[in-house]
């Protein structure tokens, strides 16, 4: 059905819950998943670390993204990472996510806030109008009653 999944991520909390639904659905359909971490200069790319060259940290992003979900044996996941000049240009990443010749992207949502929220079209929404291959978003769960309570709290 779907040989690979593309699942594009900042590695925010929003697409957590879109990298385990990805995980998860190679894993069932035996599909390769993808994994693209997006990025946005001044950032520099060698391989799959990411170093900023104004503190010079480096990442490591396959561990980050094994610390978030583990890899199952039967899951192939290779990691990308793809650097784009601006957040809101979608038609650069689209060309970027489309050549990797997924079937399927899988996307987290980001909840835009204050009046932009209510007007503004998300990136998500764009890729979803734009894309030329199914596209499956994964919404963040809501906070629980409890979870809410215990920020409130500060614990």
């Amino acid at each position: 059905m779907f040989s690979t999944i593309v699942h594009p991520t900042d590695l925010s909390d929003a697409s957590t819950p879109a990298l385990k639904t990805a995980h998860d659905l190679a894993r069932v359909l035996g599909s390769r998943l993808l994994v693209c971490y997006i990025t946005h200069p001044p950032m520099v790319a060698s391989g799959t670390r990411l170093t900023d060259p104004e503190t010079n940290q480096t990442r490591d992003i396959p561990r980050e993204i094994q610390a978030i979900q583990p890899s199952h044996p039967g899951v192939d996941v290779e990691v990308k990472i793809i650097t784009i000049a601006a957040s809101s240009e979608i038609d650069p990443l689209l060309a970027v996510l489309e050549s990797m010749d997924g079937q399927l992207l899988v996307l987290g949502m980001h909840k835009k806030k204050g009046i932009g929220g209510w007007f503004g079209k998300s990136l998500t929404e764009a890729i979803v109008s734009k894309a030329n291959c199914d596209v499956l978003v994964v919404k963040q769960p809501r906070p629980t009653k409890r979870a809410n309570q215990k920020r409130e709290k500060g614990d």
